[in-house]
């Protein structure tokens, strides 16, 4: 039996070029108009050689919110990382990981959380679950661990996921983004003193 194929990183490089076309894609246009078609030109290849990487748009959507939670997971491991004041490290947090779409949801994509929930929500549920370990981590780090208040840290964890899912619905751009997350966030630090 012969040894699988492992990828290259030139095939590793287009996968990641067609999983961010197609993620724009998906968010100008939402799932049901999108077509095979329509990403294989965004991400500037045939839509056979499209269909060669992913055989249905299904599977395309699925690997593209699977990509775009694994580059926000790698993103805030990083500033796990990193020394500084921490609702500077929360605010780049959360604008990682759901900022970034701030302004990017076209107003055809009105069926994306239907999608979401229906071809990705055990993908989704995992990566948001991710995250949310990872802020929290952050956060008990910072209090020290004090026993007892990592049932308040992850409350905050949870109200600040929903200031931002809120505010990425509510505001046009990254900049409202920025200052309402900035407030949330002094808010349930504030609560945890």
């Amino acid at each position: 039996m012969p040894a699988p194929e492992i990828p290259s990183s030139l095939d590793t490089q287009r996968r990641t070029q067609i999983l961010t076309a197609a993620l724009d894609v998906f968010l100008r246009y939402g799932f049901k108009k999108t077509s095979m078609s329509d990403v294989a030109g965004e991400a500037k290849l045939s839509r056979q050689g499209l269909y060669l990487h992913f055989p249905t748009k299904e599977s395309l959507f699925e690997a593209t919110i699977r990509h775009s939670l694994e580059t926000s997971r790698e993103e805030v491991a990083v500033l796990l990382e990193k020394k500084g004041p921490l609702d500077k490290r929360l605010l780049a947090c959360f604008e990682i990981t759901i900022g970034r779409y701030v302004g990017k949801v076209g107003a055809e994509a009105y069926d994306l959380t239907e999608a979401f929930t229906s071809l990705a929500g055990p993908v989704l549920e995992e990566g948001l679950a991710g995250l949310k370990e990872a802020v929290t981590a952050m956060i008990v780090a910072e209090a020290g661990g004090a026993k007892g208040r990592r049932v308040r840290v992850q409350e905050c964890v949870d109200v600040l996921f929903w200031a931002a899912m809120g505010l990425k619905h509510k505001v046009g751009t990254r900049e409202e983004f920025r200052k309402g997350m900035s407030v949330a966030i002094r808010v349930a630090l504030a609560a945890l003193a």
